[in-house]
């Protein structure tokens, strides 16, 4: 376990329906740059910042409850079939692996998020599946795959290469979209790709290759987030995020 990284509490409540929610740290865009980079920073990375709300100089993990995230999600206490939901929110580093961290045998469903939209400030994409390999990339303490200490290119060896959603867990586009109407964001659904093979691809791939396998784990969603310079940004960022959230990841 990565030090100051706090797993979900393992105690099921029978009937309450579990969501884990997820956002990312800040990550080195160089080698050169990761050596020395604290990997609990969270300054740039909006994903992180729906958690925290505001910046977070590092050396310590960041408290994830704080941002307009949780406080949303929060206040969604009921499923639609009248389950009582618990919320749990955690916030990880840049790690290649780092999805092992979440506690899916404690989670009915688990949304991950991550900053991958930089051509448009107004879209939000919804994973369609994931890339079946982990790109050339260093993370934040320095590995790239396939080097000394560094993992395989191939994320799980049971799959080609591509990890598809399970049949019939495809979410409607026209639903979504209909969510989104009066927050000034557009969603997509995309296609698991080469192109989205970093820590955040990684991530999805694991979490999707446990469900159906008889575990507790049984929706998981990837959001990809655009970059947001304000406090209302953030916060309207945060509204969309929910709505996204609410149609996902409850019954």
């Amino acid at each position: 376990m990565t030090p100051g990284t706090r797993k979900f509490e393992t105690a099921a409540k029978t009937g309450t329906w579990r969501v884990g929610v997820t956002g990312f740290l800040d990550w080195p865009e160089t080698r050169e740059e990761a050596a020395g980079f604290d990997h609990w920073r969270c300054v740039t990375n909006p994903s992180g910042l729906l958690f925290t709300g505001d910046s977070h100089p590092g050396i310590v993990p960041p408290e994830p409850g704080r941002g307009p995230l949780p406080r949303l999600l929060s206040s969604i206490s009921r499923t639609s079939d009248h389950r009582d939901v618990e919320w749990h929110f955690q916030l990880l580093p840049v790690l290649w692996g780092i999805a092992n961290q979440i506690d899916t045998e404690a989670i009915d469903a688990v949304v991950s998020l991550g900053l991958g939209v930089y051509d448009a400030d107004d879209r939000l994409r919804v994973e369609q599946g994931a890339f079946n390999r982990r790109a050339r990339q260093c993370d934040a303490a320095g590995v790239v795959p396939t080097e000394e200490y560094g993992p395989s290119e191939v994320i799980d060896p049971r799959y080609g290469r591509i990890i598809e959603e399970p049949s019939g867990s495809r979410v409607s586009i026209a639903a979504l979209s209909s969510e989104l109407d009066t927050t000034g964001y557009r969603v997509e659904q995309v296609s698991a790709r080469e192109t989205n093979a970093f820590v955040c691809n990684e991530t999805y791939a694991l979490l999707l290759g446990q469900l159906g396998g008889g575990g507790r784990l049984a929706k998981a969603a990837f959001i990809h987030v655009p970059r947001t310079d304000d406090d209302p940004g953030l916060d309207r960022l945060a509204e969309a995020v929910t709505r996204i959230i609410r149609h996902v990841a409850l019954p």
